[in-house]
Parts: C-alpha cells; structure tokens; sequence
C-alpha cells in the first residue's frame, strides 16, 4: 500500500499495471484501503487487535489515514495503549503533513487532563516534524509551568538533546531551541525513576554520515515500571537518513495485574505441596502480623489500576513495523501450567522443547546501501542516479539445546552464504 499510495511510490509497480493512475484514482484507492481498515477496526475485540491494525496502517504511510488516526487519538474512551499507538502511527506523515500533526498532538500535549504517559507520546512525534518557533515557545511555556514532574522533565531532556544534536538534519530545529531553552526558568530536578529522552549523534558533517542513537523511558503517575521503553538506531551515510533503520521497544500498561497473578498462582503452588509443613503456617503467621500491623498504623494501597493488562514487544525496521509479540494474561496462565507444577519448573516439558527437530533453515533479502541522488541540468530537468545494494542471506544447518548439570549446551553447525552486489 505504502509504494501505490503512499508518500513513497514505487514506480516500477506501476509499469507493471501498464496504467498511470491519475490523483482521483488515487484517492479512490486511498479511500478504499481506509475503508477496510476501518472495518478490521471496528471488529477488533482485545488491545493488541486494534494495535495490529494500527501498525499495517502506520506501514501503509496514507496521508488520509491521519483524519481517522485523529479520531482515535482524541477519543478517551479507547484504551491508552491504543491511543498511544495511534499517536506513533503518524511517523510516516512527519514530512508530508507535519503541520497537520502538530495541530492534532498540540492540544494533547498541553492538556493537564490527558495521562502523562499520552502527552509524552505525543510531544515526541511533535519533535519529528520539526517544528518552528511558535510551536517550540508553546512547549517551553507549558513545561514552565507543569505540575506533573514526569512530564517537564521528559520535556526538557527532549528539548535539550535536540539542542546539543550535531545532526545536519536537526541543525536548523536546534538554533531555535537553544535561545529559548538558554532563557527558561525551569531547573531540572533529579530523581531516580523518571521519564526522559536521550538523543546521542555521532555525525561527522565532513562525509555526511554517522549514527544516531535514541533512548526513552516514559513512566506514569501509578507505577515504578515504566510505561514504554525504547531505542532506535539512525543511519546517515553520503547524506542519506535512514530514519527509525532499527528500533526495539516494550510497552506495557497495568503489568502490576500480570505480576500479581503470576506470583499468587505460584504461592498457590507452593502451598499446595507444603501445605502441612511447619514453614508453610509459619509464612501465613507473619503475613497475619503485617496485615494487622498495616491496619493498625492506617496504612492504605494506593488506587488499584482497574485498566487492561496489556505488555508487548515491538521490533522497527527502515521505519516499518515487523513483528509484534504480545503478553496477555492467557499467554502467561498456558506458560505456568505447562512449565511449572507444584511450584518447580517442569523439566520435561523443556526436554521436549530441546529435542524437536534440529534442521533449520533461513532466507532472508535486504538492502545493505541505498542511495539516490538528484543532479541539476542545464535542460531543466534533474538527472535522478540510484544505487542500491541488494543483498540475499541464507543459512542452513543444526541448531540444538541439551540440558547437563551446570546449565545448557547450544550447538549451531551452518554453513551461512552471502550474496551482495550494487545496482
């Protein structure tokens, strides 16, 4: 979807329909593919359903699509994972809408009302449009006078890893911030756990390459973990970005809900082996005393999270999401009754894991170089030269995992081939 209707498109594919769309056709067919993702949408029944469609949506890069991610975004009565990752949908647009992002995020960002973890998302994506001085006078005002320390401080190391940024890319944004972070009455304080952004460039301005390496931590106001944790990898090479060219990251939301009925099934386990020992009765004496003593003292649990449990894994590559892996409480309940009974891990549900079939197989093609290059003439029209490095990766052989009595053995026998040339 992204090279026919996205910002990107893929002449070659339309060669090979041996038609030239014209902009209605377009849009027809932008329209269309908006339309079943509207329809998958709304029959999706769990968070990481609607995330999934989020995601393919985000990779298709459709600059409709920000008029029915915006609806998402501004509905409070989805859940806060889905409303974040819609945030994130908006990547590809940076270039091609950035103002339209701006006026959708803006009001998210400064709305005191809004969760902390969605305003941080939010001011995120704002950066990467690049905005101009008016919106950067909007966001130094509001971490001024931030109540929530989570997010002034997220704000203000965003705000100051773009000001020390020796990125071509990012010179322009910089000489705005920093008159205007120079000025700021905000002090940073230091705390332990705390949201914040870290842009690290290593650029050499000389050749026009280097790498940039981003690191974030986003908590909410109700828990010591962390909402979401990322980092992502940038490439420059002959003055070519490869935005987002690799990315990981977690997030989660109510993890305390997961962690709890993870510990409370294995107590369960435990005491219905020991249930009789002397240890066992010993346990619940002293759980007794701490009760009582917790009630004695007025000592009161903050406010349960009654929210969702929701954890996942994501893995970003060249700026498109490529796999996704989820951690729900189904998940987590198959996994404790198959590999642990009686409060021990089952060891003969590992051995079978180890034994299967130790042939594999892998195939795999990408682009290690890839370039583009636009040449003035004297004709009025531009001299386009590519060069691109495809490059095929295949590997077959055995993989195995024997248990012994200080741990694992891993044996790998393959035989790898590399295959790359420059077109």
């Amino acid at each position: 979807m992204r090279g026919v209707v996205g910002h990107t498109k893929e002449e070659m594919m339309m060669r090979e329909r041996m038609m030239r769309m014209t902009e209605e056709e377009r849009t027809r067919l932008k329209e269309h593919y908006l339309r079943i993702f509207r329809r998958e949408y709304d029959n999706a029944k769990t968070i990481y359903e609607k995330v999934l469609c989020l995601k393919w949506l985000a990779n298709a890069g459709i600059d409709l699509s920000a008029y029915e991610l915006e609806k998402i975004i501004v509905n409070k009565r989805e859940e806060l994972p889905v409303r974040m990752e819609a945030i994130d949908a908006l990547r590809l647009l940076r270039e091609v809408m950035p103002r339209k992002i701006q006026s959708i995020l803006m009001p998210i960002y400064k709305n005191r009302h809004e969760e902390p973890e969605l305003r941080m998302a939010a001011l995120v994506r704002i950066m990467h449009t690049l905005p101009h001085q008016p919106i950067i006078v909007q966001i130094i005002h509001t971490m001024e006078r931030e109540p929530n320390h989570q997010v002034a401080m997220f704000t203000y190391d965003l705000l100051h890893s773009f000001m020390h940024t020796t990125h071509t890319c990012y010179k322009k944004l910089a000489m705005e911030i920093r008159p205007l972070l120079e000025m700021t009455r905000y002090v940073r304080g230091e705390r332990l756990l705390t949201s914040t952004y870290r842009y690290m460039p290593m650029f050499t301005e000389d050749v026009m390459s280097g790498i940039n390496m981003d690191f974030a931590t986003i908590f909410g106001k109700n828990s010591v973990w962390p909402k979401e944790v990322m980092m992502s990898l940038d490439t420059v090479f002959n003055g070519m970005w490869n935005k987002y060219l690799f990315q990981l990251g977690f997030s989660q939301q109510n993890i305390e809900k997961l962690i709890e009925k993870i510990t409370n099934k294995l107590v369960r386990m435990e005491r219905e082996e020991v249930d009789t020992v002397v240890r066992g009765r010993r346990i619940r004496e002293s759980m007794d005393i701490l009760k009582e003593i917790a009630k004695k003292l007025n000592i009161r649990p903050r406010v349960v999270d009654t929210r969702t449990p929701h954890v996942m894994l994501y893995l970003r590559y060249k700026d498109m999401d490529y796999a996704v892996l989820p951690i729900n409480e189904e998940m987590i309940d198959n996994l404790l009754e198959k590999f642990i009974r009686y409060g021990r891990f089952e060891t003969e549900e590992l051995k079978r894991l180890f034994n299967r079939d130790p042939e594999f197989k892998l195939h795999t093609f990408t682009f290690l170089f890839e370039t583009i290059k636009k040449i003035p003439t004297t004709i009025g029209l531009p001299l386009i030269t590519k060069v691109k490095m495809p490059t095929v990766f295949s590997a077959e052989g055995e993989f195995r995992i024997e248990m012994v009595n200080n741990g694992l053995k891993v044996f790998l026998d393959t035989e790898p081939m590399l295959t790359t040339t420059k077109v």
